[in-house]
């Protein structure tokens, strides 16, 4: 069994992470804070909140994914919905780190589409 779909997303997806987790330790660094984040330092906070909200929602995804491949799910939309759920990602931790709400919301509405679209693919495994 080849799980090739799930493999790629996951490599970007920890690509992301890790970008998230260096930029969070960078500006902790930078505004010489030491844990936990502290009430008063917004830069700060954004960049926790993007890397810990990326965590948040990626992991239950990417294992629905999984169970999606594992299940012989098409792959174009395997394809399709981990490049829309990631560009969901990206847009999400953009306006957290750039006070760019409107990509914020664009962001949450991706994520949350994508977890749509996975439970009725998931539902019809199950029945």
């Amino acid at each position: 069994m080849s799980i090739k779909i799930t493999t790629l997303f996951t490599f970007l997806y920890l690509l992301m992470y890790l970008f998230l987790s260096v930029y969070a330790a960078m500006t902790r660094r930078n505004q010489k804070v030491k844990v936990p984040v502290g009430p008063g330092n917004e830069k700060l906070q954004r960049a926790s909140r993007a890397h810990g909200n990326f965590v948040e929602f990626t992991v239950i995804f990417l294992f629905s994914l999984l169970i999606l491949e594992i299940n012989n799910t098409n792959s174009m939309y395997l394809y399709f919905i981990g490049t829309f759920f990631l560009i969901g990602r990206i847009s999400h931790a953009y306006s957290m780190v750039w006070k760019k709400g409107l990509f914020r919301a664009l962001g949450m509405l991706a994520t949350f589409l994508s977890y749509i679209s996975n439970l009725i693919y998931l539902l019809n495994i199950i029945r």
